[in-house]
């Protein structure tokens, strides 16, 4: 480690009394380091000052004194990032026997763990953050099943919205982590402007009806936290690996970020994140054939009745007031009895009521009601849940409903429909959302799902953030694509060309 020390002040022209100013240690100390009298660890403090006041004198020329001199040991050096130089910097400087583990920041983690040596690294800035995150990830994905991954937050989220390419690796990777056999459970904050709450939940929605990951909020962190100068966030991989950053309100992009596979570290952080669980509350109710529960009807009427607005998107009209006849054909098709035909028709007619007693706009998305079309047998939902049975349409029932929806829209002046572009396709994924605006209350369901399932959201941050995303959607659109007549008219030509090929079929 001397000698590397020395050659590291000699590349850089940094002297003993540099070195020591820069540490705020006596100049004894720093002479013992480069003699060898003392040893430099990996998990001191003053190693990452030294790496960082490199990386420092360096970045004028690209880091190409670094990398050259990290060359001898380690290679695709120019490949690295700001980061990952700095970190290789702590290992060179320490002798960690790293030289084959080149390839990335993961494989150098990776090998610390391997030989149980614990490590604190520290990184800074924004991509600083998703670096360590995206490592977690890596790390997760490679172990065995059974992991659970737990996150808390009071930090605005700019780190981790403002790259597309990060949210959408990150979405996949979690996916990935989930679909192994681990968990995931998360704290989601408050305490932010509606339009970032919106763009968390967005992420985290299709991750939480795998039913592997569950949404909390604690009540007071909006408050407790909304003055706060400093804000933090954690994740941890339990009994692997611990993420904690912290940041400041004034400088939102001065973020530093720690990750560590220290053990005692690991477990203190454990408890904290449970007592701050032990304080949260619930952000969902889950709702499937299995675990759906008696207030489900409850909670779609709580959704449906308002008197002023709700907004739709990527529904297919499921709740429109279809004629009794065609409700009976269905009902027929799923085999409901004669003695619950009427209770079934009652039911209906009671959510259908409710959802046109105020201003409905629906966001349709043409792509998927394609989708819809070509099926041969699809389940409706939100009666499914209900009646805590899947009831079923044929391709014929479909566009039966198309064509009655299409009449009852163009009469009622109260519906009103639009086509959402690619940007809300992409934001909205396959979601169908209902959402109420006056009493802030969400349902929520995925069209790509294997059976009938819905959440419901009555917190009122996460529920006003969904219809606020959706009204800005909407007020978005292009006029023609808000023209009622345009819309049905897209409509009407996907239960043509529907029929035209089931006639050509037959």
């Amino acid at each position: 480690m001397a000698n590397k020390l020395n050659l590291l002040m000699k590349t850089f022209n940094v002297s003993g009394n540099d070195l020591s100013d820069l540490l705020h240690v006596d100049s004894s100390l720093v002479s013992k380091w480069r003699s060898g009298k003392r040893v430099l660890k990996r998990q001191s403090l003053y190693i990452d000052k030294i790496a960082n006041y490199i990386m420092d004198l360096d970045k004028h020329n690209s880091y190409s004194n670094v990398c050259k001199m990290l060359s001898s040991e380690f290679d695709n050096v120019y490949t690295y990032s700001e980061n990952e130089l700095k970190l290789f910097i702590v290992s060179w400087l320490t002798n960690e026997e790293a030289k084959s583990n080149n390839d990335s920041l993961f494989d150098l983690f990776k090998s610390m763990n391997k030989v149980r040596s614990s490590v604190i690294y520290c990184l800074e800035g924004n991509g600083g953050r998703r670096e360590a995150v995206d490592l977690l990830m890596d790390y997760a994905i490679t172990n065995s099943p059974g992991l659970e991954i737990i996150s808390i937050t009071t930090e605005q989220g700019m780190w981790f919205s403002e790259d597309a390419k990060f949210l959408d690796k990150w979405s996949h990777k979690s996916m990935d982590f989930l679909k192994r056999g681990n968990t995931m459970r998360i704290i989601h904050p408050l305490n932010r402007e509606l339009e970032d709450v919106a763009t968390s939940m967005l992420m985290w929605l299709p991750l939480h009806f795998t039913g592997k990951s569950k949404g909390y909020y604690v009540k007071y962190y909006e408050h407790a936290y909304k003055n706060n100068t400093l804000s933090f966030s954690i994740f941890l991989l339990k009994e692997h690996l611990a993420i904690f950053g912290i940041s400041s309100k004034k400088n939102m992009k001065d973020y530093k970020t720690w990750f560590t596979n220290d053990s005692t570290i690991i477990e203190e952080i454990g408890r904290i994140v449970q007592e701050n669980f032990k304080m949260s509350h619930s952000l969902f109710k889950r709702y499937n054939l299995n675990e759906s529960k008696d207030d489900f009807l409850n909670d779609i009427i709580m959704a449906l009745d308002n008197k002023r607005s709700n907004i739709y998107y990527n529904t297919f009209f499921e709740l429109l007031p279809y004629s009794k006849e065609l409700m009976i054909r269905i009902f027929n098709y799923n085999n409901i009895s004669k003695e619950q035909m009427n209770e079934a028709l009652s039911v209906f007619n009671t959510l259908a009521g409710l959802n046109m007693t105020g201003e409905s706009y629906y966001l349709i998305n043409l792509q998927i009601l394609e989708e819809r079309s070509l099926k041969k047998k699809q389940f409706l939902n939100i009666l499914s849940l209900v009646f805590k049975k899947p009831i079923f349409i044929s391709n014929e029932l479909f566009c039966e409903m198309m064509k009655e929806s299409i009449v009852l829209i163009r009469q009622n002046q109260s519906v009103s429909v639009g086509l959402a572009d690619d940007d809300a396709k992409n934001d909205l994924k396959d979601l169908t959302i209902c959402a109420d605006g006056e009493e802030a209350k969400v349902c929520v369901s995925n069209y790509k799902a294997e059976e009938p399932e819905a959440m419901s959201i009555f917190e009122n941050t996460v529920a006003m953030s969904l219809f606020y995303r959706l009204k800005k959607i909407w007020g978005t659109i292009p006029g023609l694509k808000r023209s009622k007549e345009y819309v049905l008219k897209k409509i009407s030509d996907i239960v043509i060309v529907n029929q035209d090929n089931e006639n050509n079929a037959g």
